[in-house]
């Protein structure tokens, strides 16, 4: 079995549970050299706009599969070195950080410098 290609299909069809299943049990197996190769185009393939509606899937916090979705994605990028399109994921997975905050209604946290705002709550308070 092409476990990349498993990977990869389970997320353009947005089967979150069973890709985080196939990113969990790669971690038990040896990876060879073509494995890396086909996970590097697999990153690179998410940064396409073929990938569009899972990187918007990123953002809906309320989806019953979003932590699936998001273990499924940390997860495979933990078994692989870092390159260029590591980096673009982690980037992309990084700006969100704060916004989750801001989805989930749990704070108010300011772009600038990540902690919470007071603006923030004076405007919730109006």
């Amino acid at each position: 079995m092409n476990a990349v290609a498993a990977l990869c299909l389970c997320w353009f069809v947005e089967d979150y549970p069973v890709a985080e299943y196939i990113a969990a049990s790669l971690s038990s197996q040896p990876l060879s050299a073509s494995f890396l190769l086909r996970a590097n185009e697999l990153l690179l393939l998410l940064n396409t706009p073929v990938f569009q509606h899972v990187r918007l899937h990123w953002m809906d916090v309320r989806n019953p599969t979003f932590l699936a979705m998001l273990r499924s994605i940390y997860g495979f990028l933990m078994l692989l070195p870092q390159s260029d399109a590591y980096n673009g994921i982690q980037n992309r997975l990084s700006s969100l950080t704060s916004l989750y905050y801001v989805l989930r209604g749990e704070e108010e946290y300011c772009v600038c410098c990540e902690t919470p705002c007071e603006i923030g709550e004076q405007e919730r308070e109006r």
